[in-house]
């Protein structure tokens, strides 16, 4: 029988509306919570969503025990904390007061006490203002107090009523990481991830393995991507040997047939027939993709074959910024019907273009079609090194243009964009009279004076326009080639910042 660490069975929470005249009342229900069922399964992590004024934090104040119910009944298995802004903390004492005061109405030890203080210390990071009143804290500091005492209590039941959305983004993936070690169960089969992995002369391959759920040993029988082994040996980055590593645990192992990839899943099977079975079959799948793969196919391809017996069947691979235009463009291709000719999407994901993208074109005779989506530099070598065809849009119109001309075989000359270099921005300067000068360093190709730019952040095209200036130290310079350093202006463009990539283009006539 499954076990709940929590049971709401027609649960209600009702508050009596206050009138405008004083000291009359309305006489009015008002309903936070309405009928509320549902069940948690202890070990599970379940996120509450909605509006404003919805009833998440009279819920979660239900959970924590510090409301009643009004109607219904509310079962609790284990003692519960609530992780809230400015929940549980008495303004009045100080940081290191509140946690001492915390754990003496929990009827805690002094030396209990006193552990838990060390680990609120460490984990909260405020420094001196441990000994300042809560009062004078920021929202973020709060949190951050308030969570690390909650945390270092170790409750059954972690209740986080939106506690995180204040305070540094540092500081709340800290929080969630710590979160997600809580969840995992070292009581079952391991489960992981490889971080990285390489062929030794002398041990053969090494893979680290991130273990993410469960408890992985020495002699458990694993299958990862398409190898599988039994582990022989396990040790950490001093070459410190272990028998066990549990979640959060990072461990160079040995033992596997042939080396895995780098963020391959493992996992860890009972049966060493089952695991050498299901390896096997991975790897005569992928032998055989390698094998169906054969030059890929570009537009202007497609109609070149006359006979009858020509590609019936354009594959497409669409990568795009937001699902919304993915989605849309998906839907537009796959209407176009020519004939006995068809469009076939073989991945419509958002994100930016990468080289499993690429290898799956290879092995799928495809197109990739990028919507305001840039590859990187070595992604595109990647693909130019395989014959694979990158195709970059920001107009759906454009795109159906060019597959129904590919498809009609009617693709006339035309002027095509085409990549010169990229930069990465490793510096601002602003200049009143000039604007946000970008301190690049060419990564890829070369940079040319008035070329077209586009600024892509994390992948994602955040802006299109043309260069205003280009210049080597205090000169002006016509071009930068890879491995300079330049400073680069963008016309009625100043948002720049740190890390963004400038990719350099210019447009030439082709013929199709």
């Amino acid at each position: 029988m499954k076990e709940y660490a929590i049971e709401f069975k027609h649960v209600s929470k009702i508050y009596s509306l206050k009138s405008k005249v004083k000291n009359h009342a309305m006489n009015k229900k008002f309903y936070a919570l309405k009928d509320i069922n549902f069940q948690i399964p202890k070990g599970e992590v379940v996120g509450i969503l909605g509006t404003n004024g919805s009833g998440k934090s009279t819920m979660s104040l239900i959970l924590a025990g510090i409301s009643e119910v009004d109607e219904g009944k509310m079962i609790v298995n284990g003692e519960q904390a609530l992780i809230a802004i400015n929940t549980g903390l008495n303004a009045q004492l100080t940081g290191l007061e509140n946690i001492e005061l915390k754990g003496a109405l929990l009827g805690l030890s002094k030396k209990r006490i006193k552990e838990i203080t060390e680990g609120v210390i460490e984990f909260a990071e405020i420094g001196d203002f441990l000994y300042q009143p809560v009062k004078k804290y920021s929202s973020g500091m709060k949190s951050r107090l308030g969570f690390s005492i909650n945390l270092c209590l170790n409750p059954d039941i972690l209740i986080v009523d939106e506690a995180l959305s204040v305070g540094d983004k540092g500081f709340a993936q800290k929080c969630i990481r710590k979160m997600k070690e809580l969840k995992a169960n070292p009581d079952r089969l391991a489960i992981g991830t490889v971080i990285e992995a390489e062929l030794d002369k002398g041990r053969g391959p090494i893979a680290t393995f991130l273990v993410q759920n469960g408890t992985l040993k020495v002699g458990d029988i694993v299958v990862c991507g398409d190898t599988w082994g039994k582990i022989r040996t396990m040790e950490d980055d001093r070459h410190t040997r272990f028998n066990s590593a549990t979640p959060s645990t990072a461990l160079a192992v040995t033992g596997l047939n042939a080396v895995p990839l780098a963020g391959d899943k493992f996992m860890v099977f009972a049966d060493e027939k089952l695991a050498r079975d299901t390896a096997e079959a991975r790897a005569n799948r992928t032998k055989n993709a390698e094998a169906a793969a054969k030059k890929a196919t570009t537009l202007e391809d497609l109609f070149k074959k006359q006979d009858a017996d020509a590609t019936k069947e354009l594959n497409l691979i669409i990568k795009g910024d937001v699902q919304g235009s993915v989605e849309a463009l998906k839907a537009s291709l796959e209407k176009i019907n020519i004939e006995d000719l068809k469009v076939n999407i073989i991945r419509a994901t958002v994100g930016t273009i990468t080289d499993t993208d690429v290898s799956l074109a290879e092995a799928s005779n495809a197109i990739i079609i990028g919507f305001n989506v840039r590859p990187m530099a070595s992604v595109r070598n990647e693909a130019a090194t395989k014959g694979v065809e990158i195709r970059l849009y920001n107009i759906i119109y454009n795109v159906l243009n060019d597959i129904e001309a590919a498809l009609k075989g009617m693709l006339d000359p035309v002027y095509e964009e085409v990549v010169t270099g990229q930069a990465e921005v490793r510096s601002i300067f602003k200049l009143s009279k000039v604007g946000t000068i970008a301190g690049c360093y060419v990564t890829d190709g070369v940079i040319e004076r008035n070329s077209l730019v586009r600024i892509l952040r994390d992948g994602i095209v955040i802006f299109e326009g043309k260069m205003a200036s280009l210049k080597r130290f205090k000169d002006d310079a016509k071009e930068v080639k890879q491995g300079y350093e330049c400073g680069i202006t963008i016309e009625n463009f100043n948002d720049i910042k740190e890390y963004d990539v400038i990719e350099a283009s210019v447009m030439k006539e082709v013929e199709r």
